[in-house]
Order: C-alpha cells, then structure tokens, then sequence
C-alpha cells in the first residue's frame, strides 16, 4: 500500500557527473538519507529541481548547474508557474511533506497553501545543514513505522479507532492500559493512510492508583452537555491555551487554581466547551495492560518509550502539518514535539520496547477476540 503522503525532496549541489536517473544524480549525504527514508516508508516523492521543478526521482537526465541563489526573480516566478502546473496532477485531498531547507520551502509552501493542499513543512526556517543533521539522526524510524504498524493492527483487529465523543462507559474498555490519539486531520508520513498520532498516556502509576482507563479518556473528553475541566486533565489545559493563543481569546483565569467556584467555571464554559470539540473528533486506539499501578509498570514503560520514539525532537519524522492545533501552543515542548505531550519528548529511546509493545499489542488483540 502507498503512503498517500508526497514527499517533496530539495536536490543538492553535489552530483554525479553521468547521465542517470534523477534519484542517483544527486550524491549528498543530506539528500542520499532523504531518499532511503521516502522509500523505506513506501512514499511517492518527488525531487524539487532549481532546473526541473518537480522531478520524478526515475527520469533520467544530464548533469546540470542552476543553484536556487543564483537564479533571477523572473526565472523563479517562472519556475514557480512550472511548479503550480505540475500540481494539477495530484489531488486536492494529497499532504505534500516538504524537505527542504528555507531557500527551497520558503518558495514552495506558499505555493502549495494557495492551491489548497495539506502542508507539512519542518524545515521552512532552517538552513540545509541542519535538515541534514536531522536526517543524519533519523535512526529509529524504522520503529517509528513498526509502532505505527502495532496501532493499526489494534485497530483492525481490536475494535476499530473510536471517535472519542462517542465514546462511553458501556462500552468494553480494559481496566487499565495505553492510549495512542489520533487526529484525523492529520497524515503520518511513515505510515500508510494511517491518520497521525498525537498523544500516547496511561493512567495509575503511582502507588495505590484506582482510576481507571475509561476513567482518564473521559476527563479528556469532557462532560456529555460539552463542557469540561481542564484543571483535571493536562491535555485539555493544552488545548485550551493553543485554542485562546490561536484564535486570540483570553481568559484570565485559566489554569489557575485547582478548587474554584461556580462564576469562575461559568466564565471558563466558552474555551471548555471548544477543547471539547477539538479532543472529541480524535480517534484513540488502547492497548490493554492490565499491570499493578507503580511508576515501573509496563504500561509507564510503553508510555514513555512511545513519546520518546515518536517525538520529533528525537528525529523521528513524525511531523505535523502547519494546521496542527498544537503549533499554537505555548509550550514550546508541544510546538517542537510535534505531540500533545511534555513529558518524555527528549528522553532516550530503548531498543527493547518495540518487542514489549508487539507484545502486549499480540495480546490485546488476543483478549478482544476471546470477548467475541
């Protein structure tokens, strides 16, 4: 299956001096790492060309010396116009991920908002060297996709993904476990039409701890008239404050205090009842850990790792698109991260989860088919 993603790869000034294929004339580390990531996660991609434009990476073509700085405006108005027919080949519903460095990304991205596409742009204010030192620490991507593919299993075969705002309690949920967001709005570009994953928690891990699963996804989700509060869940404090940033509201009292009274909620029922918008059209995915609630349980460890592996602090392509709610935070944890997460985004990632999460994800999917 094709990742519905395109990926739009910047050349480089370092070529071949032969006649070839587009994907083999170009001999930077930089763009060479570029490559073998599109094609380890299945994506069509394309090559930006100072030359070509968009460049199929199997055309065959002769060496050639045009550099981006050294090209006039009407040459790259004119490259531009070439560009925006190219994309009429795709359709309105493609996420186009830019590689590239701002030289490239900062010409190509208004491009592709103005004709409506979905933008993923990480690199849009950074130089080439520090896309290839990303690139260069792009180790663990590979985990990245057997995580994502662990997901999806749990979800073709445990149940489906659950649009939270329909959830509830009646439904069979385990007692206690992990749970992976997923927004809708969103592509993973390591996974195949899989929607991105957003937030990874768990719940009772502290000593003791009674809540249960259902317990914490229902303080995410709100209230069933649409409301909240956020000063029992981290997430919706989140939000709220992207939210109130975005839209440039505000709302002083906010995520101060944890006891308040009536008027005070009352003035907060606004923002609620938007973070309960946003965080009920999520999908989430759960894996069931039914484990004693301690800070070394399995589920705190597969939490941890999974945040780790996927933030994108930490190299792991798992990036947003430039509508993602969470680049309006205040955080800048969450900006960065490309999650709904603080804790864990810069944490060293070990090699032995992904065995603990095919694990648990095996027996999961075990427990749902012994229910019928």
């Amino acid at each position: 299956m094709e990742n519905p993603v395109v990926w739009l790869v910047s050349c480089g000034k370092h070529k071949n001096n032969v006649t070839c294929r587009a994907k083999d004339l170009y001999n930077s580390s930089r763009f060479q790492k570029v490559r073998e990531l599109a094609e380890s996660c299945g994506a069509r991609w394309y090559i930006i060309s100072a030359k070509y434009g968009l460049l199929d990476p199997n055309s065959v073509i002769e060496p050639y010396d045009v550099c981006m700085e050294d090209c006039s405006a009407e040459y790259l108005k004119e490259w531009l116009r070439n560009i925006a027919g190219q994309l009429s080949a795709f359709g309105e519903e493609t996420t186009f991920a830019v590689i590239a460095d701002a030289d490239y990304s900062g010409r190509i991205v208004p491009l592709l908002n103005s004709e409506g596409f979905s933008v993923i742009a990480p690199f849009i204010r950074e130089d080439n060297d520090s896309v290839a030192e990303y690139m260069q620490r792009a180790v663990h991507v590979d985990d990245v996709v057997n995580l994502y593919d662990c997901v999806i299993r749990l979800a073709e075969q445990s149940g489906g993904v659950r649009i939270l705002r329909e959830c509830n309690g009646r439904m069979y949920w385990p007692r206690r476990g992990v749970y992976f967001f997923v927004d809708f709005h969103e592509q993973s570009m390591v996974s195949h039409g899989f929607p991105r994953i957003v937030r990874v928690g768990t719940h009772a891990v502290s000593n003791g701890a009674k809540s249960t699963l259902w317990q914490r996804l229902k303080t995410h989700k709100g209230t069933e008239n649409g409301y909240g509060n956020h000063r029992g869940s981290i997430f919706r404090l989140h939000v709220g404050n992207a939210i109130m940033n975005k839209e440039g509201i505000t709302c002083d009292t906010w995520g101060i205090g944890q006891n308040v009274g009536p008027e005070i909620r009352e003035k907060e029922k606004f923002i609620e009842r938007l973070v309960s918008e946003y965080i009920g059209q999520l999908g989430v995915v759960v894996l069931d850990i039914n484990d004693i609630p301690c800070s070394t349980s399995d589920r705190a460890y597969i939490e941890r790792n999974s945040i780790a592996l996927l933030s994108s602090l930490n190299a792991s392509c798992n990036f947003s698109t430039l509508n993602w709610l969470g680049n309006w935070s205040v955080r800048d944890e969450i900006v960065h991260s490309c999650l709904w997460n603080i804790d864990h985004i810069s944490a060293p990632y070990e090699q032995d989860f992904m065995r603990v999460l095919k694990n648990y994800t095996d027996k999961t999917i075990e427990n749902y088919n012994k229910r019928g």
